[in-house]
Order: structure tokens, then sequence, then C-alpha cells
């Protein structure tokens, strides 16, 4: 009977030393795989190495657990499942792997699991808050930028970004998930719990690599005047060059915004220098020519001014009637607004809105507020209101407590000084507007002005 014990226990060593050769063979061929600079090499030993770590998985294994959920989530070596990889995921949690808990709650983020890209926000903040307290020390602190992304924006959790805040873990550095850089990005443009640093926040968001946020960079820059930044390897971008760098990850319709961004910025003092990649009529006229209404208009001017290009009244008119026929200048509000401007000195205009209200339909002010406001793009970088809106009302109404109501015929009056570069004027009228029923709406009225004169001639 010793001797049956004895052999028993002999063979449970063989075995389990076996599985720890599985374990180490399968694991130094998924390394090979990963440093490899050829593509069928690496597949080769993906191949090899997944029939070592099934072995050692069997064996009670859970890193071989944990690289094979790796080779199923990315398709190394086998077919590509999502299923799967969370079963081996979870396995390997199981058997006390103290990894992976990121890259699984990334699956459910992202809708990888299913490969149905829907987010399951639920699974993925259980799991990112399982690894806060499961995981290793690494995998506890990457797990805490995700659950304070999912705090941020109300995944799988009721948004509270004070907790998004509490939860970040300054010391870990932001450039891991997008959506974690977006959010520390945002707290420090918005100054909320830190410094504000509009630069430092235009840096996060480039850095994500996302298109949406790389734009996000560019017009942040625009927006508070800022020409360059240093990136975290220390290198100085302007804004030109990182509009330059993003497109070719830009779709068609982004690529048609940043290439009119460009020709703004080309115009403008101390980006008109060499070492450019597209001069400033080029890249006008590639947006215009993908569609961006705006661009299309401005390139109309140019034509019609001879701005960067000899003036030809003919192609200017094809431009201004492909602008005006672009859906982007179609409002989708239910008020119309008529829009004439004056020429009142040399580069002064007087902007005028006039709008008749529907019966029954009245504009309010908030005391100490403006009834209505004009807010500009942040594009209109040398478009620059002087003074005070005039508004006119053929019914005001004055309310005890200071409200003041206006209906009837509203004509609106602003003088705004333009850069001849920039002939129209871009933004949107903030109001608030009040039915019969006292229902209260929350107005922002998209504005496009092309500036002409009484006649409606084009000022040049």
């Amino acid at each position: 009977m010793r001797y049956i014990f004895t052999l028993i226990a002999a063979l449970f060593l063989t075995v389990a030393a076996y599985a720890q050769d599985e374990m180490s063979i399968g694991k130094s061929l998924f390394q090979k795989a990963l440093s490899s600079s050829y593509v069928d090499q690496a597949n080769e030993y993906f191949c090899e190495a997944f029939t070592y770590l099934d072995v050692a998985a069997e064996g009670g294994f859970g890193e071989a657990c944990y690289l094979m959920a790796i080779m199923y989530k990315n398709g190394y070596g086998v077919e590509c499942d999502g299923e799967i990889a969370q079963i081996m995921f979870n396995r390997g949690f199981d058997l006390g792997w103290e990894e992976g808990f990121a890259e699984l709650g990334d699956m459910y983020l992202y809708g990888a699991v299913l490969g149905d890209g829907v987010m399951d926000s639920a699974n993925a903040f259980a799991t990112y808050v399982r690894g806060t307290m499961d995981g290793s020390l690494e995998e506890r602190k990457r797990c805490t930028n995700r659950v304070a992304m999912c705090y941020y924006n109300g995944w799988g959790v009721e948004k509270n970004e004070q907790k998004a805040y509490d939860k970040w873990d300054k010391e870990v550095h932001y450039r891991e998930l997008p959506n974690i850089m977006e959010m520390i990005a945002d707290f420090y443009l918005k100054g909320f719990n830190v410094k504000r640093d509009v630069s430092r926040a235009a840096v996060i968001y480039y850095e994500t690599r996302v298109p949406r946020f790389m734009l996000k960079a560019v017009e942040v820059m625009t927006e508070n005047n800022i020409s360059r930044v240093y990136l975290s390897n220390n290198s100085s971008w302007s804004r030109l060059a990182m509009m330059e760098e993003m497109m070719p990850y830009l779709d068609m319709d982004q690529a048609a915004y940043v290439c009119y961004l460009y020709a703004l910025d080309r115009c403008r003092a101390g980006n008109d220098g060499a070492y450019r990649s597209m001069t400033a009529e080029y890249a006008l006229a590639a947006s215009a020519e993908n569609g961006y209404a705006p661009a299309q208009l401005l390139l109309a001017d140019w034509y019609r001014r001879g701005i960067k290009l000899s003036k030809n009244f003919v192609r200017a008119q094809e431009w201004y009637d492909v602008a005006a026929s672009n859906e982007e200048f179609v409002s989708s509000e239910q008020l119309l607004w008529v829009v004439k401007t004056t020429l009142l000195e040399q580069q002064v205009y007087e902007v005028r809105w006039s709008v008749t209200l529907p019966e029954g339909t009245v504009i309010s002010s908030l005391p100490g507020e403006k009834p209505i406001s004009l807010e500009l793009s942040p594009l209109n970088g040398y478009v620059q209101p002087r003074g005070e809106m005039e508004i006119v009302a053929s019914e005001v109404t004055e309310l005890e407590d200071g409200t003041v109501l206006y209906g009837g015929d509203i004509v609106l009056r602003q003088s705004v000084r333009v850069n001849h570069y920039e002939t129209y004027l871009e933004g949107s009228l903030n109001y608030l507007l009040l039915s019969g029923e006292q229902q209260v709406r929350t107005m922002n009225q998209k504005v496009f002005v092309r500036f002409v004169d009484v006649q409606g001639n084009w000022i040049g």
C-alpha cells in the first residue's frame, strides 16, 4: 500500500512538473511572437505557444489562462473570439492570476465580448471594481483610473465628476485609454479641482491619437489663441504641424473641417512661413470641394476679392451658389433670422438680425442677463464685437421682477470688426423662448453672415 501511495505521489509530481515545463515553454514562445518583426513568424510562434499553454491551463496555471485570453482577444494564432477570451480571463482570475481585469473590462466597455460593438457598461464597471481589489499593484492602479473614467462618463454607475476626480490615481501617467486621457484633459481645461492649464489639456487631447480628441486639441488652442505647445516628449508643435500630422487619421468630413482651419491659420500672422505641406488656398479649396460650407463661402469671397487667388467672378458666383444650397446653411429651428449688414467704416460692419415671432411667443430675459446674446465661433479669431447689442421690438413688456419680454417684430443690431481674410461671421444667438403655455426653451440659433452692403452686394 505504501508503495502505491509513493507511486501516486511520484506520478502527481511528474504531471505537475510537466505542466510547469509546458507553462515555461508556452510563455517563452508567446513572448517571442510578440517581439517578432515578421507576421508569419509571429503567427507560427503563437500557434506553437497555444499548444503548450493549453496543457498548462489544464494543469491549473492562471497565467496560461491569461495568455490564452489575450490570444483569443486579439486573434493571435487563433481565430478572434471575445466570448472564449472572456471565459479564459475569468478562469485565470479563479486560479488566482492578478492580471487581465482592465483588459476584460475594456472588452465589455467597447462591445468586444460579443463582437457587436454594444457597450456593456455594467459588466465593465463591475470588472474594473473587482480589479481594484483582486488585481496586482499595477493592475489596481489601471483599474482605479478606469473606475474614475466610468464615474466621469456615467458608465455602469451614476455620473459623478467629484468621485471621478477622487478615484483618479494622480501618480499614474495618463497615457492609457483615450477616454481616461479625455477625462484628465477636461479636468485641466475646466480647472476642476486642479489649476486650469489649457495648454496641458490640449496636449493630452492630442496625444490620445483619437481623431475627435485631436480635433478638440486644435479647437482649444484656436479658441485660446495658443499657437504652439510642447508635447510630453518635449517636442514643440504648432497648430499647423498638428493639423498636418492628424490628416491621415481623419474621415472625409473631419479632413474638410481641418483643411478649413488650416487655411485660416496660414493667413494669420506668424503662420505663413515655409516648410508647410499646403498653401492656404490649396487647403481651402480641398475643404470646399469636400463639402464644408464655411470653406465654400470663404473660397467664393477669395475669388470675388482676389485674396490669394486671381479675381474670378464666375468662380466666385459658382462657389457662393454651392454654399447657399449646402444643408449646413439650412436652420433646423422654427425662427428664420434675416441677416443684412451695413458698412460703417473700414472693416467695421453693423450686423442686423430681424425676425417676426409667432403670436403668443416671446423672448425673455433673466434678471441681470442679456435677453439675446451673440456667441462667436472660436474659429472667427479676427471677428470682434464692438459695443453692446441693440434690441428693438414692437412689443416690450417689463415685469415687476425685472424680467423683460420681447415679442412681435424684433430687430437686433451689433457692430463687429472683421479681418479681411474672414469675410463672414459664424456663431450662434442664444436666448430663452416662451410659448403661450409658458413653456421655456433655451434656444441656440446658428448664424452664418456673409458681409454685404444694404443692397446685397458683396463688400470687397
